[in-house]
């Protein structure tokens, strides 16, 4: 069975997905004819099961996506908080890392993207951040890791744009 009205995932946590298998995403059509869609059904969800950590991530990225980091740092705090799939908790961990970055949160964003680092350490979008929040001689170091990142256990690789912002 499915649950959630968006970014919909099975029930039953214990399905494994076969090695070499690619689930491809997309949105749908409705979403390019009504970009506030997935804020109303998250907030639906949300409200419906206000700790399910899933709700919880993607309802932190709507608000990221808008730029309203204040009103994402709560909600990826109670998701970074709670136990659940390592990838998502690592990409919630870099989230609020990049949230409090954003609102000039130097040491928290550090102490966010290290422990995202911590779950998934192969991470180049993780790596490039710690560059980028780093003092010069420390940023090198970082910059060099990243070059060598392949990115094993990441839930999303994002376009090297974002990665660099």
């Amino acid at each position: 069975a499915w649950r959630g009205r968006i970014h919909e995932s099975l029930t039953d946590d214990s399905l494994i997905v076969a090695p070499g298998c690619v689930l491809e995403y997309g949105y749908s059509t409705a979403h390019n004819a009504d970009p506030d869609r997935a804020l109303r059904l998250l907030l639906m969800d949300h409200a419906a099961s206000p700790d399910d950590h899933r709700t919880l991530y993607y309802l932190s990225r709507e608000y990221i996506y808008r730029l309203d980091y204040a009103a994402a740092i709560p909600l990826l705090e109670r998701r970074v908080s709670s136990i659940g799939y390592r990838a998502e908790c690592a990409d919630a961990w870099l989230y609020l890392a990049r949230c409090y970055w954003q609102t000039q949160q130097g040491d928290r964003a550090r102490e966010s993207c290290l422990r995202s680092l911590l779950l998934v350490p192969d991470c180049r979008e993780a790596l490039e951040l710690m560059a980028t929040m780093s003092w010069p001689a420390e940023s090198l170091i970082w910059t060099r890791y990243a070059a060598t990142a392949q990115n094993a256990g990441v839930l999303f690789v994002r376009s090297p744009a974002l990665a660099s912002d």
